[in-house]
């Protein structure tokens, strides 16, 4: 009996500290999108401000070879230009290289927590099938035990991946929106002429972040597959994903109407040509996607090709989660590479 209550302590244990580590990787993760953002934007903000000291070098020179032609006063703001310029472009790459530094620390934080995860979902998984040998034998051959575990466990993983995608939409926008809001009032209060620029590239921010919201809401709850249909909702998640995306050319052809589907069956489906399309789309090389659905009396067929101008590496491994879908739905995914530059993808999702 102590044993016993030894082994299911250990088991907790093991169990939230494979949960702290993926909560902690998530955060990684979060943390190393929003790095790589403030350093794509902060090297073009160092281009732009490298360009425009050498612009104010080359006046300064010319005004220290004809200082006699030049007032005073404009002398001196020629001097004081070049010398925030250069201070300016000093702090920016000083940034640029702490943001380095902090990348490179959390992915080797990262890479020693994913190590750290594998080995203690390995044993976890051990005691899981421990226990499940125990129940086998307990329990009498006619009576099997209802998968509530799997299930709740599916559930949860549903919720965590919801909230993820909701934070790095969200925290990704709001931090770009507020860099260029800083950007511009440095430039209200230094070169007001150059603000005009700044509020142009903050109004396409802003609207990129509502495409964004509406993308991230066509991912989270898809209630327009009951008004409109499966192939329409997905043709729509397909636009907008090419707005974020490689897409240049990309269709999606189906029946019109799901009445030759179970009930509740279209919400299922949706979700696993979702993130199907969405792993696709994301693999780089893709500029389109065609996507035709079939409705046959025992099972739904979706074949998904992708292509681009020049031969396509192989695509990554699919994501946990959506592995957990196709065996969920006891579904099949298929992969063949018709050409260098393209290949097709076959989803097969029983009716019944």
């Amino acid at each position: 009996m102590a044993e016993r209550q030894e082994t299911g302590t250990f088991t907790e244990q093991l169990r939230a500290t494979v949960e702290r580590c993926r909560a902690e990787l998530g955060e990684t993760g979060r943390s190393l999108e929003e790095i790589e953002l403030l350093l794509a934007q902060t090297a073009t903000e160092v281009e732009r401000l490298s360009q425009r000291e050498i612009q104010l070098s080359a006046r300064l020179r010319d005004v220290e070879t004809n200082l006699e032609a030049y007032p005073r006063s404009e002398i001196r703001d020629a001097y004081r230009a070049v010398h925030e310029a250069t201070l300016r472009l000093f702090m920016l790459r000083n940034q640029m290289e702490q943001l380095e530094e902090r990348r490179r620390s959390l992915s080797l934080y990262q890479e020693r927590l994913r190590e750290l995860l594998a080995l203690a979902e390995n044993q976890l998984a051990a005691a899981s099938d421990r226990m499940s040998e125990r129940r086998t034998r307990l329990l009498s051959p006619s009576r099997e035990p209802f998968p509530t575990e799997n299930l709740l466990s599916l559930a949860e993983r549903e919720r965590a991946s919801v909230r993820r995608m909701l934070e790095h939409e969200l925290a990704q926008l709001l931090s770009a929106l507020v860099l260029q809001i800083e950007i511009c009032l440095q430039l209200e209060r230094q070169r007001p002429e150059e603000l005009h620029v700044e509020l142009l590239r903050l109004r396409q921010m802003a609207s990129e972040a509502v495409h964004g919201l509406r993308r991230t809401l066509l991912e989270l709850a898809p209630s327009q597959v009951a008004e409109i249909g499966l192939v329409a909702t997905l043709r729509r998640y397909v636009r907008e994903l090419a707005r974020v995306s490689r897409l240049e050319r990309f269709e999606v052809n189906g029946p019109d109407r799901d009445d030759a589907l179970p009930p509740d069956f279209s919400q299922l489906a949706y979700r696993l040509l979702q993130a199907t399309c969405a792993h696709v789309a994301r693999h780089a090389g893709v500029t389109e996607l065609l996507v035709d659905i079939h409705y046959e009396p025992a099972q739904l067929i979706a074949r998904l090709e992708a292509a681009g101008p020049a031969p396509l590496d192989p695509l990554p491994p699919f994501d946990p989660l959506l592995a957990e879908r196709l065996e969920h739905l006891s579904a099949s995914l298929a992969s063949e590479q018709l050409a260098p530059e393209r290949l097709r993808l076959t989803l097969l999702i029983p009716l019944t």
